[in-house]
């Protein structure tokens, strides 16, 4: 399963998994981390790098060395407190990760593609428009689509339309029925 994922990835699809308990092949197989503590702050995102150098390195400067030849996947875990162990430090490693400088080259390079992205759309529609089609041309497409709907599936209208209530549809279906059954509720209104 994987390897498929990969050759997804290499062919240029966007992958997001979540993995628990993965082992050292297994997690050498993914290109970026985003571990998040309990409560769901993030405690690292960034790349593995190869036999996982790059997250190893970052726990290392902050006072947690993996041993050689053992799974990074369940030091990670076990340094940050969801393993069988303790964690490592006392303290809080969401904390670290906020004043890392990892952390702050991250939001920097956020900044850049929210600029990028900004600037090349005012070059796609010229800046007349906030997006990329007009909207006479998106209600030709909803209004084609439910059009579509309404063809394929006539019933489909007088679900939505005709029984929304109950009173409604025994107005509809048999006037007197709906007299008889609210009577004394159409009484007792008027008073």
């Amino acid at each position: 399963m994987i390897r498929f994922l990969r050759k997804l990835a290499e062919a240029g699809q966007a992958i997001l998994c979540t993995i628990h308990q993965p082992n050292d092949s297994l997690f050498e197989q993914f290109d970026r981390l985003l571990l998040l503590q309990h409560g769901g702050r993030t405690i690292y995102f960034g790349d593995i790098g190869k036999d996982a150098c790059v997250v190893r390195d970052y726990f290392k400067r902050n006072g947690a060395e993996c041993p050689p030849r053992y799974n990074p996947a369940e030091f990670v875990l076990e340094t940050i407190g969801a393993g069988s162990r303790p964690r490592v430090g006392d303290r809080d490693w969401s904390d670290i990760w906020n004043d890392s400088p990892e952390f702050a080259a991250l939001k920097k390079e956020i900044v850049r593609l929210k600029d990028e992205r900004k600037n090349a759309t005012l070059e796609f529609n010229g800046g007349q428009e906030r997006y990329a089609t007009p909207l006479m041309y998106q209600v030709k497409v909803v209004l084609h689509r439910m059009n579509v709907t309404f063809w394929r599936n006539p019933n489909y209208g007088i679900s939505v339309y005709a029984i929304p209530t109950h009173k409604r549809f025994h107005e509809t279906v048999c006037p007197c029925h709906y007299r008889a059954l609210y009577w004394p509720y159409v009484l007792s209104s008027r008073k």
